[in-house]
């Protein structure tokens, strides 16, 4: 009579049991559902929304676990790259969100987002505009 172990099937069982709890958790510290129309990339442990077409300009809301953050005291710049070329500009702090005015990322191009919090922590986002 052949001799079949459980072992291998019941660590492959407990392996995969735990890839799927694991991937849960990191979803739920993930990028969050955007609330104002945008596109949500999530950075040290904040969600950054930015809305490319926003009126005056690309506006940046940033989330903390839910919450909104006030954006009094940040600084930082948005930089978009794409077929017309390399655009910088500075952002303005409103205490609700960021604004690059004048600016309106299109489809394809390449943004990347820089700011600085009031502690002098820097965190940067990339996106592509879809």
């Amino acid at each position: 009579m052949q001799y079949f172990s459980t072992r291998p099937l019941l660590a492959r069982i407990l392996a995969i049991a735990l890839g799927v709890s694991l991937s849960a958790a990191a979803l739920a510290h993930g990028e969050a559902k955007p609330r104002f129309g945008g596109i949500v990339k999530a950075a040290q442990d904040v969600s950054f929304e930015l809305v490319p077409a926003a009126e005056g300009g690309a506006q940046i809301y940033l989330d903390d676990h839910g919450d909104l953050m006030s954006t009094t005291g940040i600084t930082g710049k948005l930089t978009i790259v794409g077929t017309s070329g390399r655009k910088d500009v500075e952002l303005t702090a409103d205490g609700k969100k960021l604004a690059a005015a004048g600016v309106r990322p299109q489809s394809g191009d390449n943004v990347v987002v820089v700011v600085v919090l009031p502690s002098r922590k820097t965190i940067s986002v990339r996106y592509v505009i879809p």
